[in-house]
């Protein structure tokens, strides 16, 4: 303020706080001679030049843009929550009277991008009281993401290419285990490992569309089209995803 530094953080310093937070906020203290006087903020990247927004504001009036513009996604996010576990628990009360296990994996994805979005929401710091706990439901629940899709789509497709998913299910999860105890060995931290399960999570898309293609030239799709334009949407969102991310 008027030229003069009032306030800093480096995440790196913050004891028990992860390196690569995924938000934070300075409290700098006003007194009458600041009437007037230009303020500055000055952002140093960590290692991506990605920014996400920087909100300035005076007491709690700062939380007022940020709820007005990201109240809806959280709405969002907990109906999707509620919708996953909704499906999950139908797929128990109709087990005996049709094949529930698809209705179960939808159900399961469902809920996990719910947990994804609101862990990665812009009001996460309201929602999760410590930023760890933000950090570990976002990554666990992107890392697992293709695993579930995976098991989703192969019984949608009645196992028949069930040895490839099984093993782009299992890569997935052995590298969602190796990237967990890197980070509480403090080796590598979560945030590092990601590109690891980022290019398993490629893998699974590119398998899955090579399952649907196979089923294209032998009219097999017929029996799931509907789903299977719903999966082509969803792989499309991800590779989006993976896109803005790099």
């Amino acid at each position: 303020i008027a030229g003069k530094l009032r306030s800093s953080y480096i995440s790196g310093e913050l004891p028990n706080k992860d390196y690569y937070l995924p938000s934070a906020y300075v409290v700098v203290e006003l007194h009458d001679d600041d009437a007037g006087q230009e303020v500055e903020i000055h952002v140093k990247n960590k290692s991506t030049p990605v920014l996400n927004g920087v909100t300035l504001g005076y007491g709690a009036n700062v939380w007022s843009p940020v709820l007005h513009h990201y109240l809806i996604q959280v709405f969002f996010a907990v109906d999707t929550i509620i919708l996953g576990c909704l499906t999950a628990i139908l797929c128990f009360l109709i087990r005996k009277k049709v094949e529930s296990r698809p209705i179960l994996f939808l159900g399961l994805l469902i809920m996990v991008v719910g947990i994804w979005v609101l862990s990665e929401s812009n009001l996460r710091q309201l929602i999760f009281h410590r930023p760890s706990l933000s950090t570990y439901f976002s990554f666990l629940s992107l890392e697992s993401m293709a695993a579930l899709a995976c098991m989703y789509f192969d019984r949608v497709q009645k196992k028949r290419y069930h040895l490839t998913y099984l093993i782009v299910e299992s890569c997935i999860l052995g590298q969602l285990l190796v990237n967990l105890s890197l980070h509480f060995c403090r080796t590598a931290n979560l945030y590092e490992s990601l590109v690891f399960s980022h290019f398993w999570s490629g893998i699974a898309i590119i398998a899955a569309l090579t399952c649907l293609f196979r089923d294209m030239k032998s009219h097999k799709i017929e029996e799931y089209r509907m789903v299977a334009i719903g999966f082509l949407l969803f792989m499309a969102m991800c590779l989006i995803e993976l896109v803005q991310f790099y």
